[in-house]
């Protein structure tokens, strides 16, 4: 039995012990924050004083640190890594050493010490040290990829593929596989150029990283053409894969073969993902101007998703790749926008270049919904349309109709130098977008020769532009030549364009023939490169070589400041 206010006693003993265990469990916590916040704070004023510039001071702080870090792994590897840099910062690297060897001892597995180790020996030019410091990591780390992973990816990075292709073949006998240094193997074999191996490689590696795509990417590029089938084959062998079917994909585009580039990212099967990649593709393929590409893009996108706006952008790559009736058909499709603004203008673009001049007036005459701006431009196209079909008086009744706001487009401007009126023509054209459906060469063409001369006027140049809208190139080819004549100051400008048509028209002997005169008879002009260019690649494609390589080593000797000797260079190589 308890004795009287024996309860009480305890109770009182209880409560004592209680607060004493509470103060002790609150100054333990107090402690291990202390405790942790000791190597926090040093860190904090090591990178303070690197921020600064304070190398010295953060080298000794980043010491503190390290030394206060304890078993926090972070922290340690954090502070050695800053210990590495501000040494390097005062050009002590060496200094580095004496801190690592016992650091090393203490922890001889750390994979961030052991890459500092080979780091520090490497840039020493301690190349024994650091294969023994590689033996030692490795050695203490049996059936562990990072020793190798490390020193292959330094060696790499040094520039030095083959003695990374020997630490790799050391892998490859100490490990079960390499599939944890696909990366690793892959870069040393694109680095030597061993593009066959390399390009199975990166499929391997695509298929176990999802961050290997910039690195294959970046790696498989500057591969030369004969390699590049293998690379492709590679990439395009089987199971279809996102990765490396987006990898082929942007090879094709920098290698500049965007059709190609589309039709490897068309087989995927249509997910989020492939779907993602497809709308990504045509994004790119519209900011390259890689119309064809961009079309087929958006086009399946279109047939998936459905919805107008995709099938707008699908017809208005089509137009841009100047296929019209491509583009009429989108537009057939986007019914439920027919009536847009966009879809509008499309569709008169379409019609005026298939020659479709009535009708695209009536949609004009019937359409709703366009500004002053949209009738000028829509003026145009329909102006330009009764020109291909030959009705130069039709086509200024659809300008006039729009009254002055014709002129602010300079689709009048081209009427102008269709009938021969080169001072209206100069006062109206300014740009080469000014007339909607013009060949862009034959737009440039025009204007420089606008630039060259100060004739007022000339039929045959008139005859000659009007010929190559209508399509008529045989004429237009003609009439060129004759105008070359009539204004020798623009002869060599006259003679290209002629030339380039020819060509267009696989009439491989006349286009030789005015190159040829250009080259011999207008040596200084700007065309002279350029005309000895095309002259040196229809004969390269002719098989003649050798006239080919005398023609282009003529050139680079002849005009070595012209932007087209690169050019010229590689063609060379392709001739010998």
């Amino acid at each position: 039995m308890t004795r009287p206010g024996t309860s009480r006693v305890l109770r009182r003993l209880v409560r004592r012990l209680a607060g004493t265990l509470a103060a002790a469990l609150v100054c333990g916590a107090a402690t291990r924050a202390t405790a942790q916040g000791a190597p926090a704070a040093a860190l904090t004023r090591a990178l303070d004083l690197e921020g600064a510039g304070k190398m010295r001071e953060a080298a000794v702080a980043f010491r503190e640190a390290y030394a206060a870090a304890g078993t926090d792994s972070d922290a340690r590897a954090t502070a050695i890594l800053g210990l590495e840099r501000a040494f390097a910062g005062l050009g002590q690297v060496d200094s580095l050493l004496p801190v690592l060897e016992p650091a090393l001892r203490a922890r001889p597995r750390d994979p961030t010490l052991r890459a500092i180790q080979l780091r520090t020996l490497r840039t020493l030019g301690r190349d024994d040290a650091a294969r023994a410091a590689f033996d030692q990591w490795r050695a203490s780390v049996p059936n562990d990829a990072a020793p190798y992973r490390e020193y292959a990816r330094q060696l790499l990075d040094a520039g030095r593929p083959a003695a990374a292709d020997t630490v790799l073949r050391l892998a490859q006998r100490a490990l079960r596989g390499m599939g944890e240094l696909a990366l690793e193997t892959a870069e040393m074999q694109s680095a030597l150029g061993m593009w066959s191996q390399a390009a199975a490689s990166w499929r391997d590696a695509l298929g176990r990283l999802d961050y290997a795509e910039p690195a294959a990417l970046f790696a498989l590029q500057p591969a030369p053409a004969a390699a590049r089938d293998t690379i492709r084959a590679a990439l395009a062998a089987p199971p279809l894969t996102l990765r490396a079917r987006r990898v082929l994909s942007q090879l094709l585009v920098a290698w500049r073969q965007p059709s190609e580039a589309w039709a490897a990212l068309s087989m995927l099967a249509p997910d989020d993902s492939s779907i993602a990649a497809w709308h990504d593709f045509a994004e790119r393929a519209e900011a390259n101007e890689q119309w064809s590409a961009a079309r087929d893009a958006w086009t399946r996108l279109a047939s998936l998703r459905g919805g107008a706006p995709l099938l707008l952008r699908a017809a208005a790559a089509s137009l841009a790749a100047r296929d019209a009736a491509g583009a009429l058909a989108l537009l057939d499709r986007a019914r439920d926008s027919a009536s847009t603004r966009t879809a509008t203008l499309l569709r008169v673009e379409a019609l005026s270049r298939l020659g479709r001049a009535a009708d695209a007036a009536r949609l004009v005459a019937d359409a709703r919904g366009l500004d002053a701006g949209d009738r000028a431009r829509a003026a145009a196209l329909v102006a330009d349309a009764w020109v291909r079909a030959g009705d130069v008086a039709q086509a200024r009744a659809a300008l006039a109709a729009v009254g002055e706001a014709a002129d602010d487009g300079g689709a009048t401007g081209w009427l102008a130098l269709y009938a021969g009126d080169l001072k209206q023509a100069r006062s109206l054209l300014k740009r080469t977008s000014d007339a909607p459906g013009t060949d862009p060469a034959m737009a440039m063409t025009a204007l420089a020769l606008l630039a060259r001369t100060r004739a007022d006027s000339a039929p045959t140049v008139g005859d000659a532009f009007l010929s190559a809208a209508r399509g008529d190139s045989a004429r237009a080819a003609e009439s060129f030549e004759a105008a070359a004549k009539a204004l020798p100051e623009a002869a060599p400008l006259l003679l290209a364009a002629s030339a380039r048509l020819r060509a267009a028209r696989r009439d491989t002997v006349g286009a030789l023939a005015v190159w040829q005169h250009i080259v011999t008879d207008f040596s200084e002009s700007p065309e002279a490169p350029e005309a000895e260019l095309a002259w040196a690649r229809t004969l390269l494609a002719r098989g003649d070589r050798a006239q080919a390589a005398e023609r282009l080593e003529h050139l680079i000797v002849t005009y070595p400041r012209s932007a087209l000797v690169p050019i010229a260079r590689r063609e060379l190589e392709r001739a010998k």
